[in-house]
């Protein structure tokens, strides 16, 4: 939206903050609020006249480590509104800023209950120029109707939410029959990634090039084993894609860091239920490979 409003009018007033908030995410306290340390080292959420002089929200903290969604909406509006919330806010600066995604089993050092590094560009395609392609081979099978479809079951937002808190889901068990699942060989160097994963599938559809779903899952993978899910996104194959044995589509978009050793991870299922409706149109895929084009700094 940001980019066909800009076609129209290049200097269109937005300024983009992406991160884990909203629906159906971790939604931390910490990602609303200004963080600020205290002497003594300790991290909190900012608030009164201890971290804002005489109790004052529109200045800045001495304390501040990190500013929150929220004053940066505050600032935003207080520039532009009718009086003014804040008459003294400057003109805002309008770049991207997005921030990697921290769950527990991906922090390492950082606090889990904050999030994670941010970055900012003058716009979002500059944020991650890059491209780590990966062309993964290996015939694999799926089927429109998975039974058990346990990581489908794991990832459905709305459960993961009500059992998980919104942090990532963690795989240990397989996917299950009917389930096309591709895996990298260990990363030499860390990855960030900042944006949405190209998927490539090559296959061939039985019976014939009818409508069919295809979703993917992209998970990073552990030196121990564990597959933790950093993304998702679905496509409804057209019958010209069906035709021609290929299909392009891009997922979701998130921000992660893939540490040196782990590995990437791609599944590709047509039942990806309860996220999204089971086709009611029994089908297969043939797939003979998958090529994954990742966003990166």
């Amino acid at each position: 939206m940001l980019n066909r409003l800009r076609s129209v009018v290049p200097n269109y007033p937005i300024r983009v903050y992406h991160g884990d908030y909203q629906h159906f995410t971790q939604n931390k306290p910490t990602e609303w609020a200004d963080i600020c340390q205290s002497g003594t080292g300790s991290r909190h959420l900012c608030a009164g006249s201890a971290d804002y002089p005489n109790g004052d929200y529109n200045a800045s903290s001495p304390n501040l480590v990190r500013t929150g969604v929220t004053t940066r909406l505050n600032r935003f509006v207080d520039h532009y509104a009718k009086p003014p919330g804040n008459p003294d806010q400057p003109t805002p600066t309008f770049n991207v800023t997005a921030e990697l995604q921290i769950c527990p089993d991906n922090a390492g050092a950082r606090p889990p209950d904050e999030p994670g590094p941010t970055f900012t560009a003058p716009t979002f395609e500059q944020l991650a120029p890059n491209s780590l392609d990966l062309s993964l081979a290996g015939t694999q099978v799926t089927t429109s109707d998975v039974e058990p479809n346990p990581h489908a079951a794991n990832s459905d937002p709305v459960a993961n939410l009500a059992s998980n808190g919104g942090k990532c889901p963690v795989e240990t068990q397989p996917a299950g029959s009917g389930v096309a699942v591709y895996t990298s060989a260990p990363i030499a160097t860390g990855a960030t990634m900042i944006g949405a994963t190209e998927v490539t599938a090559r296959f061939s559809a039985s019976p014939g090039p009818a409508g069919v779903e295809l979703n993917g899952r992209l998970y990073d993978v552990f030196p121990g084993g564990k597959a933790v899910m950093v993304d998702r996104g679905p496509r409804r194959v057209s019958y010209a894609e069906a035709q021609s044995g290929s299909v392009t589509f891009e997922l979701h978009g998130n921000g992660w860091q893939f540490a040196p050793g782990h590995r990437i991870r791609i599944e590709l299922a047509q039942d990806d239920d309860p996220f999204l409706k089971a086709s009611s149109i029994a089908s297969s895929l043939t797939l003979t490979g998958v090529d994954l084009a990742i966003p990166i700094r």
